[in-house]
């Protein structure tokens, strides 16, 4: 709205009443002269409504200072109601002595302010709802403009000043019923005829004065229209009121929301003045009754007039928003690299861009250039030109989506591949109404698909080159790499060979010393970190000397790998180990084995071996090989090492062969 009215919407974004109140006292943003402006356009419009007084009651349901109090209270501010207080006491003191008895004196202050907390609270709802808009400017806040300040402001004064008029003895409680219907008829009236008058000058006056300079032999011929049937239906009582609805339509429509309400206040004026003279169709036995019947009908036009104003803006503004949205989408399809055309059912061009214009337009007949079916276009694949029905335009008014870049444009000697896109317009019963085309140049495209295949042909040739090279290449390392597989399998099996002769004994085929001493240092370790028991077993072939003196080095050897092989069978488990420990000595190593574990496997073996069955005539403790066993078993602490385990398994074996051979001792 105006400028200060902007003021006031500070407060309504809050949607408290508390910033309103404070609002109210700011009169340091109202001048002076503007409150006395206030204060004497309320005196002299209430002296102009006193024509309308009814002599009999002395009541009038005209009074239309507060018409003009509203009407200030939206372009000055709320800080306006001062003046128009000041206005309607002088106003009360002069026309309706208001202070001349104790009863006008009480009675004056409480019509003054209910009569403005009614219009502040009407212009502070009416703010609250449209949020800072022009009250004309959309149907919607029209009517929430007539809700608020016709309808639900003037509630206070509606119930408070008859009250008081028949509390105070000026009127029998009879007429309450009626003072309540007359009081609300005539401010709701004013405010809803010369309110708008006021508010639409303040804001378009501007354009009206440009409609009315525009077409001054119009704005005439409706002004004497308006005088002619105002004269006829209001001064004469011909029953021809209605036509002034038609010349306040008509002045809506071609002079605006200013031209419609100041024609409704004139129509309205002479009305007015034709009613209380008794000359118009509503005339009645009494002039408040006369004005009430009166009032209907100009509330009726009135209202008619505001939603008309409300719509016509409303439209005229989509209208602006339409052309502004146009010139946008102009400018941006004029912006844009690729060319747009849009064709009717009959093929002719309703729009295209700029770049459609550059494109096509060169290639069509001069005096036809409008119509698709003159456009001539050319198969690339081909070199013959594109018959009409076959160009994407027909293509696409026939139905068909389609992208089409075998197309072909010549300007003179230059030849301009194309790339076309189809595509139907539908209306909502799926009817094609029309077709849009989109038309792009594709010069750099095919160049570059050209410089492409050449140098997609040369890297074939050159990947075709590498590849036989790679093949040659690879048949060698295919070569190489058995060459190298087969030398690495006799790297292998040299390197197991190597492991047997380091950690095998080469006679017995188990593990010789070597192995025995790193894997029993190993176990003593894990048994040290796991704290679980660890056996130690050496075991001795009794009397051997004797048995290789007696049937030689070769069946002692044998004998020896019998004892071995034994030994290998009864020890089974994979963390065990029999190992030759020298000579006719052998170890067995028992991880995670507790002492009734070791006496169990020193029964077995000394049972394999017995059964074995080789003849030892040499031997003192029976006629067949025996072996005494030596049984150690810790668990590994501190205080002990690995060199306590040995020499406890040594001096077991010994005792063993003290105690007469052919046995085992543990320690």
């Amino acid at each position: 709205m105006v400028e200060s009215t902007n003021r006031l919407v500070k407060n309504w974004q809050s949607h408290q009443l508390r910033p309103f109140l404070r609002q109210l006292f700011n009169f340091r943003q109202i001048p002076l002269w503007q409150q006395a402006i206030a204060a004497a356009a309320y005196v002299s419009t209430g002296y102009v409504s006193l024509f309308a007084l009814d002599p009999v009651s002395g009541f009038t349901v005209l009074w239309i200072p507060s018409g003009v109090s509203v009407g200030l209270i939206y372009i000055w501010g709320y800080p306006i109601w001062l003046g128009t207080v000041i206005g309607n006491v002088i106003a009360q003191i002069i026309f309706f002595n208001g202070l001349s008895t104790v009863t006008d004196v009480v009675l004056t202050p409480v019509i003054v302010m209910s009569l403005i907390i009614g219009h502040l609270l009407g212009a502070y709802w009416t703010a609250h709802l449209i949020q800072n808009r022009y009250f004309l400017g959309r149907a919607k806040d029209t009517i929430c403009f007539i809700v608020c300040n016709c309808l639900l402001g003037p509630c206070l004064a509606v119930v408070i000043v008859p009250l008081s008029l028949c509390l105070l003895g000026k009127f029998s409680w009879e007429l309450y019923l009626s003072l309540v219907i007359t009081t609300w008829i005539g401010e709701a009236f004013v405010i809803v005829t010369v309110t708008p008058l006021i508010i639409t000058w303040h804001q378009n006056a501007p354009v009206f004065q440009r409609l009315v300079r525009q077409q001054p032999l119009e704005g005439l011929l409706l002004l004497c229209l308006a005088l002619t049937v105002s004269q006829i239906a209001f001064m004469q009582g011909y029953p021809v009121a209605y036509l002034s609805v038609t010349l306040i339509i008509w002045a809506a429509f071609r002079f605006g929301d200013v031209g419609a309400t100041l024609l409704m206040v004139g129509i309205t004026a002479i009305a007015v003045l034709g009613t209380v003279r008794g000359q118009s169709t509503f005339a009645q036995d009494s002039v408040n009754s006369s004005l009430v019947l009166l009032q209907s009908f100009i509330a009726f036009i009135s209202l008619t007039t505001l939603t008309l104003s409300a719509v016509l803006n409303e439209n005229e503004r989509a209208k602006t928003d339409l052309k502004s949205t146009n010139a946008m989408l102009t400018q941006f399809l004029n912006a844009l690299p690729i060319g747009v055309s849009v064709h009717n059912q009959q093929g002719h061009t309703l729009y295209s861009n700029a770049m459609a214009e550059q494109l096509l337009r060169p290639s069509s007949n001069a005096q036809n250039r409008q119509s698709a079916q003159y456009l001539t276009l050319y198969r690339q694949s081909a070199n013959t030109i594109c018959p009409p029905e076959h160009l994407p335009t027909f293509r696409a008014l026939a139905g068909e989506h389609l992208l089409d870049d075998d197309l072909e444009i010549r300007h003179g000697d230059q030849l301009i591949p194309l790339e076309a896109q189809g595509t139907p317009i539908l209306d909502e019963r799926g009817r094609i109404t029309s077709a849009i085309v989109v038309w792009q140049d594709i010069s750099d495209r095919k160049r570059m698909a050209a410089i492409l295949a050449d140098y997609t042909h040369e890297l074939e040739l050159e990947v075709t080159q590498r590849t036989q090279e790679l093949a040659h290449t690879n048949e060698q390392l295919c070569r190489e790499i058995q060459e190298r597989e087969r030398t690495q399998q006799a790297l292998d099996q040299a390197i197991q060979e190597l492991q047997k002769l380091i950690n095998l004994d080469g006679l017995t085929q188990i593990a010789n010393r070597r192995c025995f001493d790193e894997r029993i240092h190993r176990e003593w370790q894990r048994a040290a970190t796991r704290r679980s028991p660890l056996s130690l077993m050496l075991l001795d072939v009794d009397y051997f000397k004797r048995y290789n003196d007696l049937y030689g080095h070769q069946a002692g050897d044998e004998c020896l790998i019998q004892v071995a092989q034994a030994a290998a069978q009864v020890v089974k488990r994979p963390d065990d180990l029999v190992a030759r420990y020298g000579g006719e000595e052998f170890a067995i190593l028992l991880p995670d084995t507790d002492l009734k574990g070791a006496l169990a496997v020193a029964q077995r073996l000394q049972q394999a071996i017995e059964d074995l069955a080789i003849a030892h005539r040499g031997s003192e403790v029976s006629q067949r090989v025996t072996v005494s066993i030596g049984i150690a078993h810790l668990l590994p602490q501190a205080d002990k090492n690995l060199s306590t385990l040995i020499h406890l398994a040594d001096q077991a074996l010994y005792e063993a062969k003290r105690l007469g051979r052919n046995q085992y001792v543990a320690l």
